[in-house]
């Protein structure tokens, strides 16, 4: 289990922050992406969670929201282990989600979109285009090797790490959860459940075991 996988520091910065991503080859510059639309970026109202959640289950999901792992929680006295850490996540998910598993990142962006999570506004964030794609791509529960996989080619392997590497930096995120509550400060994000992106929507609710840290 690797709750760091999308940890910023461990991604080499191929591409300098300051270009902001740009320079990624010219694989993904082809006319196969589509430039997205004001329509597409309309703001979505907020939805109401289906369910009252408890105090403790709303502090956990801000902690959640704010990049701790399974052990940080099991170390903060939330859980007696990572492992029930894990799981007791994975079933607030469930319930964010309507019945599914999904990726911590999703679990974020449901939180925060059902009001659970609670944000102070920040100054607005203009992210590139690629960045922001990678964020709603975090949004709705894909995995950095399924948005590689996804753009056909388009993204490799490598410009996707640097990719997510850009794009942590550019909100000052620890890993992709942070990243999807600190897109949503920032007014990056919207309550979209189902954010556009550019290799064409994701079939949600893009389900993970239960039991796997995203």
């Amino acid at each position: 289990m690797n709750p760091r996988l999308d940890d910023p520091s461990t991604v080499p910065a191929a591409l300098s922050a300051r270009d902001g991503g740009q320079r990624l080859s010219g694989a993904i510059a082809t006319s196969k992406l589509r430039a997205l639309t004001d329509e597409d970026t309309g703001a979505s109202a907020p939805k109401i969670a289906a369910r009252v959640f408890t105090g403790d289950e709303k502090r956990v999901l801000h902690l959640v929201a704010q990049g701790r792992s399974g052990r940080e929680l099991a170390d903060g006295g939330f859980f007696p282990t990572e492992k029930s850490a894990v799981l007791s996540v994975a079933q607030l998910g469930r319930i964010l989600s309507g019945g599914a598993y999904v990726r911590w990142s999703r679990i974020v962006h449901l939180a925060v979109s059902q009001q659970v999570v609670a944000i102070e506004p920040a100054p607005p964030l203009d992210l590139p285009t690629f960045q922001l794609d990678l964020l709603r791509a975090y949004a709705a529960g894909s995995s950095l090797e399924e948005y590689v996989h996804r753009s056909s080619g388009a993204v490799s392997r490598c410009e996707a790490r640097e990719l997510r590497y850009l794009l942590c930096h550019s909100l000052g995120a620890s890993g992709s959860a942070n990243a999807v509550y600190l897109g949503h400060l920032h007014g990056a994000l919207d309550h979209d459940p189902a954010p556009p992106l550019l290799f064409g929507a994701i079939s949600l609710p893009c389900p993970v075991p239960a039991g796997r840290v995203p």
